[in-house]
């Protein structure tokens, strides 16, 4: 997979995640509002980790492979804290 499709699924994945968090504060579930956000707020650490990511690639896509090899395990390990061990 490319990493802009790669990317591109990662923020799908986190904005799902992000409204499902916030989908439970709404009385019918007991939560604690504070863990909620908490997490809401994690999901937002990683979403701007994914942008900075977008953005270095976006700048490096003819830059040496060390440097794409360096995304590529940024991006992995995005995915594995996401989705778990892939």
């Amino acid at each position: 997979m490319l990493f802009d499709e790669r990317i591109n699924h990662v923020r799908y994945a986190l904005d799902r995640r992000e409204s499902i968090l916030k989908s439970k504060i709404d009385r019918r579930f007991s939560v604690s509002i504070i863990g909620v956000y908490r997490r809401v707020s994690n999901v937002e650490a990683m979403r701007d980790e994914v942008e900075a990511l977008r953005d270095e690639l976006d700048e490096i896509k003819d830059a040496l492979a060390y440097d794409r090899e360096d995304a590529l395990e940024r991006l992995n390990k995005l995915e594995e804290t996401l989705f778990g061990a892939l």
